[in-house]
């Protein structure tokens, strides 16, 4: 079974690094090359790392639904063993 809290951990710790490397760089390219404003930098830079997080939280996604299937079936099989339960009981009273 997938920890899906370690992985959100790692996804937070990934994002705010990619975040910090990617100011560092568009400041960069702004600074040294003149190529581009920093306001456009900054929100180019944004829009990638938003797109690239958003890309990396569709596996989380993916194992939160597992994990919530799973405990829907695990659901379905406690109340079907106590309605079994509960009719073995009554046969043998």
């Amino acid at each position: 079974m997938i920890l899906l809290i370690s992985i959100t951990s790692y996804q937070h710790v990934f994002a705010d690094t990619m975040r910090s490397v990617a100011v560092l760089l568009a400041g960069s390219l702004s600074y040294y090359t003149h190529l581009i404003s920093p306001a456009m930098a900054d929100s180019s830079a944004a829009i990638i790392v938003s797109l690239v997080i958003f890309l990396s939280c569709l596996p989380l996604i993916k194992g939160l639904f597992y994990t919530l299937r799973e405990i829907r079936l695990l659901r379905r099989r406690q109340t079907n063993t106590d309605e079994s339960l509960e009719e073995t009981i009554e046969i043998c009273v």
